[in-house]
């Protein structure tokens, strides 16, 4: 795909249009705005770059030099999938510059904007400019150009405490809600209830069909979105009705559910825990921690994964374990990475720092240590330590298992 190169001329460098393309800066929809760091030369437009992606440069695994930061650079803009790279005072930058940002548009951007504050380009911005298509466009025509800025949606909570719900099973679960509680906790149950049930449906639209494993890893990931015993058992009697339309049926032995609820630790690759892992500009550690906060698998384990364990747009992870879309671009990133040095197939994702094999246990081992010291998420880094998701087999059975058609 070609880029659409747009030069943004604000002769007046009037003030509110560098407010307006700030508001517009959105990585999570595509759009990044760049407010290039003044007097900085070699991989000093690179380091902007990744900044304005939320990346650090104090912590592990972060390349110094402006050969080292291109290439994560491209990177992490197609992981996010950028459409749009704004560069607001590029009258400032040399024609390096202007080359190194000509350059990222091997990240498949749709449109890359240098906004000068000059009435015209220099010589020597042209002559970086040679050979490429360019469009020259005013202020008055930019927000035009741009997708509109969405406010971030509000997130839908319960109430502080979630009601109590009766132990039916899930045929009869909402019609016993309704005689137990009033109106407004019946509201709140029949709520989480729907939700789990969309939360299925999801999932089911991912897969023709399934297996055990993979139905008890998504029961796991469905509830940790709750904290509350009762807000878990209301999302899974939702999604078992949905499984049952699907001819997945599934008991739930609530006794035994309450037990393992009460004594595993939960602490879900949450949108808050992506943000924190964005920080990192390598992409080893990003990834592998995102895995192991879905998986909570031991460092041996993480170890065996594979190119082919993954989707190829990093959406889910086989075994059932999905991967949700704010955490997506933490795994596509070194997915993309691996394939760039030629991995594929049951090539390992995670491999040593000299070497194309495996990474060892002790390795990876080290690099969750860093993350944890960086972010203040613990992972599981001893075998010893169970996966919760292995567990779930105690307490959720499936009576019958047939491909699902859809």
């Amino acid at each position: 795909m070609r880029t659409l190169i747009r030069i943004v001329h604000d002769a007046n460098d009037d003030p509110a249009v560098l407010r307006e393309l700030g508001r517009a800066h959105d990585p999570g929809v595509g759009v990044v705005v760049v407010r290039p760091t003044p007097g900085r030369g070699g991989a000093g437009i690179t380091r902007d770059v990744l900044r304005a992606l939320g990346k650090r440069f104090d912590i592990a695994g972060t390349p110094r030099s402006a050969a080292g930061l291109l290439s994560p650079a491209v990177i992490w803009l197609g992981a996010e999938h950028t459409r749009y790279l704004v560069i607001t005072r590029a009258h400032l930058l040399d024609s390096e510059d202007w080359m190194t940002l000509l350059a990222l548009r091997q990240a498949g951007l749709e449109e890359l904007w240098f906004v000068v504050h000059e009435p015209a380009l220099s010589p020597a911005q042209r002559d970086a400019l040679a050979g490429v298509k360019f469009s020259e466009i005013e202020p008055a025509e930019a927000a035009s150009y741009l997708p509109p800025h969405q406010a971030a949606a509000a997130t839908t909570h319960m109430s502080e405490s979630h009601p109590p719900v009766p132990r039916a099973d899930f045929a009869a679960f909402l019609t016993r809600s309704a005689e137990l509680l009033d109106t407004a906790e019946f509201q709140l149950v029949e709520q989480t209830y729907r939700r789990g049930q969309r939360v299925a449906e999801q999932w089911l639209d991912r897969r023709r069909r399934t297996t055990p494993a993979e139905l008890h890893a998504f029961l796991g990931h469905l509830i940790e979105i709750d904290d509350e015993i009762d807000a878990a058992l209301a999302l899974l009697r939702g999604a078992q009705s949905r499984l049952f339309l699907a001819g997945l049926l599934v008991q739930i032995d609530v006794g035994r559910f309450s037990a393992w609820y009460d004594s595993t630790p939960r602490i879900p690759l949450s949108a808050p825990v992506s943000q924190l892992l964005r920080a990192f500009v390598s992409t080893r550690h990003a990834a592998l921690a995102a895995l192991s906060t879905l998986t909570r698998w031991d460092p041996a384990r993480l170890a065996r994964i594979t190119i082919d364990d993954l989707d190829q747009d990093a959406s889910e992870l086989r075994g059932g374990h999905e991967i949700p879309e704010h955490a997506r671009a933490l795994v596509r990133a070194h997915l993309q990475a691996r394939t760039i040095d030629g991995a594929c197939g049951a090539d390992p994702l995670f491999i040593g720092q000299e070497s194309r094999t495996a990474a060892s246990t002790q390795l990876l081992t080290d690099h969750l240590d860093t993350v944890a010291a960086r972010t203040g998420l613990q992972f599981v880094s001893r075998a010893q330590l169970a996966a919760p998701t292995d567990r779930i087999a105690s307490w959720a059975t499936i009576i019958k298992l047939s491909d699902v058609q859809r």
